[in-house]
């Protein structure tokens, strides 16, 4: 079943729902955790509240809409009614219901989310202890053809840790999802945490999104996999008072061409 069917099966979408507190919260000037302290939470519910992580126990929705001042209907739509109505036109019966099925979607999303890492985990590492393997074998064996352990650390570890280093990233710290206000407006950054990712051209959104993460966790997984294996058949045939003058450039090529423009060229074919 699709986000959009569950949508519609429950009437309720937990990030839109999210987005809803999260706005309302900061209208009525309350940070999280002001807002967990008159319901007597912690603000980690909150905050897993405003990511769509999880729905809020129905005996709390009545006290988190008084504390909006937003009713719950409001809420569990998570959107301003056009006439404000003058009380709840939802019956108890039905928010139970509602809560419960939106719950459940959310696990099935938890679920999923916990397999996709369980798969993203496993190729890491595959990758990271082949890349380790190669390098290793290029330091025994890199001699024989004259490549020099100081060549090995500078031409191939370098090339070989930094897409492990951006993996960590892409494979398990990334969001898969990202906020709704990306599909409706036209951005071209992401920000989370310390990292910072601008492309010039490309408009990020949930439609081109998971097809740029398939590109940057595809050069994390391949980069740390092929180049040891490539500088080592190239500086068989390539002197190295040669590959002096060309490495650099090609080093720059495969590290900044190889990760931005096959994410640039999937994020503008999938863009709206």
């Amino acid at each position: 079943m699709t986000e959009n069917d569950r949508t519609e099966k429950t009437g309720i979408d937990a990030e839109k729902f999210g987005n809803f507190i999260a706005a309302m919260r900061r209208e009525k000037g309350m940070t999280q955790k002001q807002l967990a302290e008159k319901l007597y939470l912690s603000n980690k519910a909150v905050s897993k509240w405003e990511r769509g992580l999880s729905m809020p126990d129905i005996a709390v929705l009545e006290p988190l809409a008084d504390a909006l001042s937003v009713t719950v209907t409001e809420l569990l739509h998570g959107e301003r009614d056009a006439v404000q109505p003058a009380s709840n036109d939802m019956t108890e019966e039905e928010i139970k219901c509602l809560v419960a099925e939106t719950t459940d979607a959310v696990v099935e999303n938890c679920s999923i989310h916990q397999k996709n890492k369980k798969k993203h985990a496993l190729l890491y590492a595959v990758g990271a202890s082949v890349a380790w393997i190669e390098v290793l074998l290029l330091y025994l064996q890199g001699e024989r053809v004259g490549i020099t352990d100081e060549q090995i650390s500078l031409d191939v570890l370098l090339i070989a840790i930094l897409p492990l280093i951006f993996g960590i990233w892409f494979f398990f710290l990334i969001r898969e999802k990202l906020p709704s206000y990306y599909d409706t407006e036209k951005i071209n950054y992401y920000s989370d945490g310390f990292f910072r990712m601008n492309m010039a051209g490309v408009h990020f959104n949930n439609k081109n999104w998971p097809h740029i993460l398939k590109a940057g966790r595809a050069f994390c997984f391949l980069t740390p996999i092929l180049w040891p294996a490539v500088y080592f058949a190239v500086r068989l045939f390539v002197p190295y008072e040669i590959w002096r003058l060309i490495g650099l450039f090609v080093e720059l090529l495969v590290v900044l061409g190889g990760l931005f423009i096959p994410m640039s060229v999937m994020g503008k074919k999938y863009e709206k």
